[in-house]
Formats: C-alpha cells, sequence, structure tokens
C-alpha cells in the first residue's frame, strides 16, 4: 500500500492545466466520494446478507482508520475506524493492493474472486475483494465481502436438528459460541508489536545481532503484513533492529526492485 510503485503513481503529474493545489482538493473529494458510494452499497445491503456474511469498506487512502464501514463486523471481530492491520491472514486482495500488484487504470477496478482468509482465532473465512482506483489510477477504496460459511452450515444443521421430534437425552450437545472467544480489540501498538514479532520469530539471533540478510527478510515480511502503512512504524522498527530510519528505508526500496 505504500510502496514506492504505489506512491510513484499518486505523485505522477496530472494531465489537465489546473493548478496544483485545486487538482489536490478535487482528487481528495473525488476519493472520498468513493469510499462514500461503496459505503452506501454495504448499507443497502445489510437487511438482505445472512449473519454469517461480513461486509466491510476500506478508505485506502487512510490505513490508520481504513475500516469505513462494516456489516456484521461479529463475523471477523472487527469495527468501524479500525486501522488495516486489522486484515484477514491471507487476504489476496489486500496482497495486492501491498505489494501493488493493482493495475493502474483511471476509476480501474479489480475483483478478486472466492479465496480463503482466517480470522484472528483461526476460523476459515471465504472471501471476495472488489478494489477501486481513483482518477489517477491509484487503489482508494475496497469492498470486501467475507463469509463463514462453516458457520453458516452449523446453523442450518442445528436448524434442520430443531425440527425433528428428538427427546431431550437425543438431542444432540449446544455447541459453543463463534463469540465464545475474547473479543478484546488490540490497540495500534499491540497490533504493530504482533507484526514486528512476528516477522523476526524465525530468526535464532536477536534483533541488533541478525545480519543484513536476515533484517532484508523481516523488514519485507513486515511491508507484506502492511506494516509500514502506519505512520511511525519505520522509527519503530528501526529502533527494534538496532539500525537507523534510512537503512530501513533502503530496505524497502531493494524490496520493491
Amino acid at each position: 500500500m505504500n510502496s514506492a510503485k504505489s506512491s510513484n503513481r499518486r505523485n505522477a503529474p496530472a494531465a489537465n492545466s489546473a493548478p496544483k493545489g485545486a487538482q489536490s482538493a478535487a482528487n481528495s473529494e473525488g476519493d472520498q466520494q468513493l469510499v462514500d458510494i461503496l459505503a452506501g452499497v454495504a448499507d443497502a445491503l445489510a437487511d438482505v446478507v445472512n449473519s454469517h456474511t461480513e461486509l466491510v469498506v476500506h478508505d485506502l487512502l487512510r490505513p490508520e482508520n481504513s475500516i469505513r464501514n462494516i456489516v456484521n463486523g461479529d463475523v471477523s471481530g472487527r469495527k468501524e475506524g479500525q486501522s488495516i492491520l486489522t486484515v484477514l491472514s491471507n487476504d489476496k486482495g489486500f496482497e495486492a493492493f501491498v505489494t501493488s500488484e493493482v493495475p493502474a487504470t483511471p476509476y480501474g477496478l479489480t475483483t478478486i474472486k472466492d479465496y480463503q482468509t482466517s480470522t484472528r482465532d483461526g476460523r476459515r473465512l471465504y472471501s471476495t475483494s472488489v478494489i477501486v482506483n481513483d482518477g489517477e489510477g491509484n487503489p482508494a477504496t475496497a469492498f470486501c465481502i467475507n463469509v463463514d460459511r462453516d458457520s453458516l452450515r452449523r446453523s442450518f444443521r442445528q436448524f434442520e436438528e430443531a425440527m425433528l421430534p428428538l427427546t431431550q437425552s437425543e438431542a444432540a450437545p449446544a455447541e459453543v459460541s463463534r463469540n465464545g472467544h475474547d473479543d478484546g480489540e488490540l490497540t495500534m501498538d499491540e497490533l504493530i508489536n504482533e507484526i514486528i514479532d512476528t516477522s523476526l520469530s524465525d530468526y535464532s539471533s536477536s534483533p541488533k545481532r541478525m545480519t543484513k540478510d536476515e533484517k532484508m527478510s523481516a523488514v519485507a515480511k513486515m511491508k507484506s503484513r502492511g506494516l509500514f502503512l502506519i505512520r511511525g512504524s519505520v522509527e519503530l522498527v528501526a529502533k527494534r533492529l538496532g539500525t537507523t530510519r534510512h537503512t530501513i528505508y533502503n530496505y524497502l526500496e531493494q524490496a520493491d526492485e
């Protein structure tokens, strides 16, 4: 999301001759309209999707508070206003965005269908993502659909069993609710530290004793998790690795080559 490629696209010269300030204001307003439109679509669908289907609208230009609207957020345990770091594991739409694989087509749509993701507590979801570009060809917003098919199947089975004339002794034991897990919301600092810790966990040396190649590899893993979309993350990583901000930026540039 914050890669050199996407940054270069956003900073490309505008095709018209309008003043830069006016262009910037117009682009910003247009980007927000795209987000608002998808947020309205999610609201319109809220009453027709089942409780095991989550709809999420991301504002990709505001990674610290990217979730603009969410329907049935209990499916993944997320809520409106949370950061992009709460993304599901193995989210192919997010991966395409972070690695700048989204075609730079003005107002283009990139759809990635029916792939498996997982929640923080390990539940499997089936997801589809639609990424929408702004007028300059930069990803501006995304509409994501995440379905907990396993819970949906259990609900159907429970309904079928409830319709059978079972005696109490024949009744199947009640399943643990999906929401039986800890729903405590992680803070931004906790999310950042989790990504850093996970990225460093494969190396036996302490961070400050890691080789250059090991540090570059760890930084690449952090980048793939979207860490560097968050302001101030470069400084935190530099401190953990015992190096400088400039060095981390160099690692990121080499990862994009």
